[in-house]
Formats: structure tokens, sequence, C-alpha cells
């Protein structure tokens, strides 16, 4: 199992806890990714009688076994960054209409978070037990942000639950986990968020007006700091101290440019 980098959660009250977060959501779908022995997937079943329950789960010989025990579950074998992308279409979901949770093994995580901003339809929204420290991460705000938090909060709202020992779990991992719910909003983006979120965040001891001059050469220092300016930031700030919404300002204020940048572009290179 380890080459599969599973841990499996033997502690009977965290499972109770994280069912109890995926409670306050509340949808008729929910999709667990990697349910393992079934450890939160029997919570699952208890607490969310009339919820259609689908899993995906990578290891032949475990999904064999939730068949067996679970028929009530709907089983989808194989690689979650593979299946999920597809599946909400599959199922005919509609935007809200389901939830997705699972113990995330730390080498998918940054995968599976991409894939998270890209789902249409979109799930109401996401319980996770990850790393400590990329929970810690992914729940930043200013003046800790950084490149992860500024991705993933630009489509969702993240709140921290709580920290789950390693003690927990067998075998036990090298560190702590914790548990964060991800709650999907509607705010509509400019086109280019991300190449400006990329752009602030590309060297992170760098200043915001270092970085983003990089990005925009076009500009020159001091029409960036009047920039920056108007969107409450300083020009010796460094990226850590933005907001979701300073990045959503300058990425407006940049639109025009960066729109024109991305034609000549894609212009040279013939597509």
């Amino acid at each position: 199992m380890q080459k599969l980098g599973q841990h499996f959660l033997n502690d009977t009250a965290t499972r109770k806890k994280i069912a109890s977060v995926l409670f306050r959501m509340h949808a008729p779908v929910i999709i667990e990714i990697g349910p393992g022995h079934g450890e939160l997937t029997n919570e699952l079943i208890k607490l969310f009688p009339d919820s259609r329950i689908i899993v995906i789960e990578r290891d032949a010989e475990l999904a064999q076994k939730l068949r067996l025990s679970h028929p009530r579950l709907e089983i989808q074998e194989g690689d979650a960054r593979e299946i999920l992308p597809a599946l909400p279409k599959i199922l005919g979901l509609k935007n809200g209409e389901y939830i997705i949770t699972g113990n995330i093994p730390y080498y998918i995580t940054g995968n599976l978070f991409r894939i998270l901003g890209e789902l249409k339809p979109r799930p109401l929204g996401v319980t996770f037990m990850i790393q400590k420290e990329v929970g810690e991460r992914v729940s930043a705000e200013a003046p800790n942000m950084n490149l992860l938090a500024a991705c993933v909060q630009a489509y969702a709202d993240v709140s921290y639950e709580f920290t789950v020992p390693k003690k927990v779990f067998c075998p036990p991992p090298k560190v702590d986990s914790a548990v964060v719910s991800i709650l999907f909003h509607e705010k509509k983006l400019p086109t280019h968020y991300f190449d400006v979120v990329h752009g602030a965040f590309k060297q992170p001891r760098k200043t915001i007006l270092n970085n983003i001059h990089e990005l925009m050469p076009v500009y020159s220092k001091e029409e960036l700091e009047i920039i920056l300016r108007d969107s409450g930031i300083r020009e010796q700030d460094r990226p850590q101290s933005l907001s979701v919404l300073q990045i959503i300002s300058l990425a407006e204020r940049f639109e025009k440019e960066l729109t024109s940048l991305s034609t000549q572009t894609n212009a040279k290179s013939g597509v």
C-alpha cells in the first residue's frame, strides 16, 4: 500500500469530525477519493443515508473489498487525477450538487487542486485531509499569502478546520495532517488573473514592483508604482502581502496589455 502513499486513519473521533465538516455542506452526491479500507466511507454511509456515494479507488484489491462490503457504493476504479475531471459531467451533475472528500497523498495534492479549479460543473465544496504544511499554505492570508493560496482562493473560500496528529494513522506518516474545507464561489475572475499571480510570486523575495515589472515591461516602474498604489499596494511590499482582491485589481488593470501580449505570442508561434 505504501507505494500509493496510503496511510489509513484509525481514529474514530477524527473520522466523525471530518464527516461533521462535510455535513455542514450536505449535497445529494458525495465523491470520496481514496477510501482505502472504508474508514471514512463508513461514517459517510451512516451520516448521509439519502445521498449517492461514489468512491474513486486506485487499488484493485481494496476496490473489490469495498464492493463486497458496501453494495450501496458506486465504485470508480483508477487514478482520481484521470477520473475526476470528467466524472461530474458523466454523472450528469449540476453546479453545487456534489461534494468531494478524501485523505489525499502528498504527491497528488497539487495536481488535485489544479483539477478542482477547472471542474465543470463545480462542486458545492471539498473537505480534504492533507499534509499540515500544505493545509497551512492553502488557507494562508496576507501577510502570509503564497502562490498556492492565491490560486485556490481565487475560486473558493478555504478554512483550516483542525490538525490530525500522525499517531492516529497506520502506518504513521512522518508529519501531521490537516483537514481543510473549500467552499466554491462564483466570483468572476479577469482572464489573466493567474498570469498575474504567477508573475507576482515568480520570485517571492523580490518586491511586487520588480516581479510585476518583469511581467509587464511595457510599463515603467514609475507607472507601475502608481498602479500598485491605486490597488493599496506599496512599491516595497513583497508578494506575501497581497490579497486575492488586490491581485484581481491588478489583473483588471493589465487586462488589455496582457491580452495583446498573448495574441502576439500566439501569432509568433503560429497558434
